[in-house]
């Protein structure tokens, strides 16, 4: 026998996707001036809301007038999100001007902007004076969204002059943020739940989050009189995730002020359980971010009368600020039968890891050449397990000990990778510079406040 009240987002996929690209050529045989311009740039902002919902509430009844001891009944409420979002942004340019007896110039500009924004909700939940009589009881809200967002710039200029002067110049980009804010909740709140066996309240995020942008910028100039060739390339990531994940019975964990609730009051649910019950929040994100530049710059005339400078820089922040918590607050009768005991859990778990490097190049009889890569993660995160202002009963006896464990952890991985490469064959310059920071404020938190609680034995005297 099995009760089922399910909410799923299951194998849907959302693609947003954005692409400027053109080329052009400009050739003279007699003209004493050749100019060859192409700029490419392409925008994709994106703004996620979807709601996943499952619920049992106003006053709903589920196997009312069953004997708990008798029942077989499986009660599942789930909610689960799995969807799939791609988001692309591209910027591509190409340009060629070509002069027998004047002065080449050739200009490419390619660019790409990419926002993303999601503040999804998953929730499964029992409320608002519900009962449920069941064997078993799940309410699970379970989050795995797949999100990948990429950004791109290429920019490619060459000019070539026979008879006077040539220049090439470029520039490419790319710039990429994305944000996620979604919120995770699985929970029991006013309500009559009697199990014979388990209770698993469960609310899990397994966000995985791919971003990356990358440039590239190749400048190439001949000029029998002179050449000139510029070469930038930037990136720029930054990606903020900020998800609530929330599990609890009674009283639903308060956000904002203090790391553990205070001032919680009575809820009014009457649990019981035959068996374990577990009350969990995890997160357990996945978060990969990559940042490349590239930039080449070749300038090509007799006599020292050439210069060449290229330049490439890249920058990644990834910055977390989730809240999990798993609570048990203001629960007036809360029953565990046999050893199994009380669990609160209140878990991060996952791994964030960034990559940025650049590489710059400049030929020429003189040149510079620099390449910069910066990465950096920042963890903010706030885990919490708390028991507070409710009533318990174990079934342990008093000289056994009493099964209750209340367990906050953090153990996300943070990794950061920067390279940083520069190259200048002329008389000039080169240099190349890094920085990787990891800096972790978390806050871990697990609390036993303001209860009363006693064995079964102690209750029978």
């Amino acid at each position: 026998n099995q009760n089922l009240v399910e909410s799923q987002v299951g194998e849907l996929s959302l693609h947003a996707f954005a692409i400027a690209g053109s080329a052009q050529g400009e050739n003279s045989a007699s003209s004493s001036f050749s100019v060859g311009v192409v700029v490419n740039g392409a925008v994709v902002v994106t703004d996620l809301k979807i709601d996943t919902q499952a619920t049992v509430t106003t006053n709903s009844l589920i196997n009312e007038g069953d004997s708990v001891s008798e029942s077989t009944s499986m009660v599942e409420i789930l909610a689960i999100n799995q969807l799939t979002v791609s988001t692309d942004a591209g910027g591509a340019s190409v340009s060629e001007s070509v002069s027998l007896t004047g002065t080449s110039v050739d200009i490419a500009v390619g660019g790409a902007d990419n926002s993303f924004n999601s503040s999804n909700q998953t929730s499964a939940t029992i409320a608002d004076n519900s009962a449920v009589v069941a064997e078993s009881l799940d309410v699970v809200a379970s989050h795995s969204p797949e999100i990948d967002n990429v950004a791109f710039g290429v920019a490619v200029s060459v000019a070539v002059s026979t008879g006077m002067f040539g220049a090439a110049i470029g520039f490419s980009g790319a710039f990429l943020q994305s944000d996620q804010s979604d919120s995770i909740a699985a929970g029991v709140s006013d309500s009559d739940v009697m199990i014979g066996e388990s209770i698993n309240v469960q609310a899990d995020d397994q966000s995985t989050m791919k971003t990356g942008s990358g440039a590239g910028s190749l400048q190439v100039a001949y000029g029998s009189g002179g050449s000139v060739s510029l070469a930038p390339s930037a990136v720029t990531n930054k990606v903020t995730v900020g998800n609530v994940v929330l599990a609890w019975i009674g009283q639903q964990p308060q956000l904002g002020g203090s790391l553990i609730d205070t001032g919680v009051t009575a809820d009014g649910s009457s649990i019981s359980a035959g068996g374990v019950i577990k009350v969990a929040a995890t997160g357990d994100q996945t978060i990969t971010n990559t940042a490349i530049a590239v930039a080449v710059s070749v300038a090509i005339a007799p006599d020292f009368a050439s210069a060449a400078g290229a330049g490439a820089g890249a920058s990644s922040t990834v910055t977390t600020n989730n809240i999990i918590k798993a609570a048990v607050n203001g629960v007036a009768d809360l029953t565990v039968g046999g050893t199994s005991g009380l669990s609160v859990l209140g878990t991060d778990s996952g791994s964030v890891d960034i990559i940025v490097g650049t590489a710059a190049a400049s030929i020429g009889w003189f040149g510079a050449s620099i390449g910069i890569s910066l990465a950096e993660i920042v963890n903010n995160d706030q885990v919490v397990a708390e028991v507070q202002n409710s009533i318990i009963q174990t079934g342990e006896t008093s000289t056994s000990g009493m099964p209750i464990e209340i367990i906050a952890e953090d153990r996300v991985q943070l990794t950061t990778k920067a390279v940083a490469t520069s190259l200048s064959i002329s008389i000039g310059a080169s240099g190349a510079g890094g920085k990787s920071n990891i800096t972790s404020n978390a806050n871990v938190a697990a609390s036993f406040g303001d209860c009363l609680l006693y064995t079964s034995d102690a209750a029978d005297e």
